[in-house]
């Protein structure tokens, strides 16, 4: 496959029907009371944000340069 346009289609059918694929392969739960959780992998990792304050963030949005071009978001440094 070369063309863009089928790459991008072949992309948004991938993506927009994964989740009910995925729901079929599980099948309904007997228990009720059951999550999402429940069907995970333990796992021993830990992910958390560290704590930053609201100085730290101002500052940093001090050093912003407002005379360089937008991002793809579209927010300036202004």
């Amino acid at each position: 496959m070369t063309d863009s346009s089928a790459i991008a289609d072949a992309f948004n059918d991938h993506f927009a029907t994964i989740g009910s694929k995925l729901a079929d392969k599980i099948g309904p739960s007997l228990d009720a009371n059951l999550s999402f959780r429940d069907y995970l992998p333990a796992t021993d990792s830990v992910f958390s944000f560290d704590p930053v304050c609201h100085n730290k963030v101002l500052k940093l949005m001090l050093k912003l340069s407002d005379k360089k071009a937008r991002e793809l978001d579209g927010i300036s440094g202004k």
